[in-house]
């Protein structure tokens, strides 16, 4: 679901949000 990805990146911190990207 794109819209629920998006709320979970708008929900993760920017450091938390980075770390997701580097996971992927």
């Amino acid at each position: 679901n794109y819209d629920r990805y998006q709320w979970t990146l708008k929900k993760m911190a920017p450091v938390q949000y980075r770390n997701h990207l580097l996971s992927a």
